[in-house]
């Protein structure tokens, strides 16, 4: 690879067998489908045992078709094609993802399209036949235009990624991902005339997987080698700015009922968090426990079983905090519990009816995500981070099961 500085991150650097393996794994449990009955399901449902284009219809034989093949073919067309930055191969990938619906197949569905038999294959679909003529007309290239040359590009996942690295190259979309710039790479793929995202086919999915592809590349762009003072963080001291650091590490949701795996701190107790376990852990940093408690936002209700659930009184519920007048402080938990869910969360900072919370997030994100995607809110969900919310809106004062903030007291730690 390059001899460009590298680092924790994807820069100048080939991926391993299990970096390509573990950032699939990742996205495709963080990106959702609707099941039959409209119910969202992870992605990773789709492929038991990490499966790869199992679903094309010349499926590239059993030699290929494997993470370490995979990964060996990809890292050699990024290399040729000059797609050498995390913010090349998250783009890259990001595309990828919706156009091989996921990393399970290499050729676009149907057979009516007007552009038959020049039909989307590869990695990054190459249609048309314009596209297969001008890929197969450069010298050293296979020939993919003649007779039914074509189907080579889904029966060899080296041709799949040369086609589409090709592609890439040809139509300089590097442009767009150095600019982190999901619209115009999505464009420059899919819908060159396109001016809104509507008009790019999958767009949604496109940019739902650049979230997640960024957060799997170590949280990019602030590991990155070559991008990370482009969005510096700044972090001040005290317990909040440390839980606003973890927060936005990003780390997986997941509900855990095991009590050593929300209290304690080994590795896999801490790469899995819920609302709850975050809050606690905020509480136990705070010193208002000894340790790590097991309590759920069932526990958090009311004064009385809040303080029950931790084994301190070191913990108040706010008098008529629960009205939609109330004004919030650094450091205040809220919560809403409904039956059957519930949601808690940390005050970070006010800014007039802007509160901005810490908050380890599921799936279906907040009731109120919008207004958190337009004030600069984390976009992503199914993770740690931070969010912006309206004072009154669906995610914290107008939510059904409002019960307030509680706000914790005679701590030993700075704020």
């Amino acid at each position: 690879m390059s001899k460009e500085p590298t680092g924790e991150c994807f820069c100048n650097k080939d991926f391993t067998t299990e970096d390509l393996k573990r950032i699939i794994r990742d996205v495709r449990y963080n990106t959702f489908y609707r099941d039959a009955k409209n119910r969202k399901q992870h992605i990773s449902l789709m492929h038991k045992d990490h499966q790869l284009f199992h679903a094309s219809n010349d499926i590239p034989s059993s030699d290929q078709n494997n993470f370490d093949r995979l990964t060996e073919i990809l890292n050699t067309s990024f290399e040729k094609r000059g797609i050498t930055k995390c913010s090349h191969k998250i783009h890259y990938l990001a595309n990828m993802y919706v156009e091989t619906q996921y990393f399970s197949k290499l050729e676009e569905d149907g057979n009516n399209h007007r552009y038959m038999p020049y039909k989307g294959r590869g990695f990054i679909h190459i249609t048309w036949d314009t596209n297969y003529i001008a890929y197969s007309d450069v010298p050293g290239h296979e020939n993919i235009f003649g007779g039914t040359n074509y189907k080579k590009v889904t029966s060899s996942l080296e041709l799949a990624a040369d086609t589409g690295s090709w592609f890439w190259e040809t139509n300089k979309v590097n442009e767009f991902a150095k600019k982190d710039d999901i619209f115009g790479t999505s464009k420059t793929i899919n819908a060159p005339k396109a001016t809104k995202t509507h008009q790019v086919n999958g767009y949604k999915m496109r940019r739902a997987a650049w979230i997640k592809f960024k957060e799997a590349f170590n949280n990019y762009p602030y590991n990155c080698v070559t991008d990370a003072s482009k969005n510096p963080r700044e972090y001040g001291e005290g317990v909040l700015e440390e839980m606003r650091k973890w927060a936005d590490e990003h780390v997986q949701y997941t509900m855990e009922s095991s009590t050593p795996l929300r209290t304690k701190f080994d590795k896999a107790a801490l790469e899995k968090l819920d609302c709850s376990e975050f809050v606690c852990r905020y509480l136990h940093k705070l010193g208002i426990t000894d340790t790590v408690k097991h309590v759920s936002t069932g526990d958090m209700v009311t004064q009385e079983s809040f303080r029950t659930a931790l084994g301190s009184n070191n913990i108040d519920h706010i008098d008529n905090s629960e009205k939609s007048d109330f004004m919030p402080q650094r450091g205040d938990i809220f919560v809403w519990r409904k039956i059957g869910s519930g949601h808690t969360g940390i005050v970070h900072s006010i800014d007039g009816d802007n509160i901005t919370i810490l908050e380890s997030i599921g799936m279906n994100g907040s009731s109120d995500e919008n207004y958190n995607n337009e004030n600069e809110g984390y976009e992503g969900y199914n993770c740690t981070r931070t969010s912006v919310y309206q004072k009154n809106g669906g995610a914290l004062a107008s939510h059904a099961g409002w019960k307030g903030y509680f706000r914790p007291k005679n701590y030993a730690k700075q704020l």
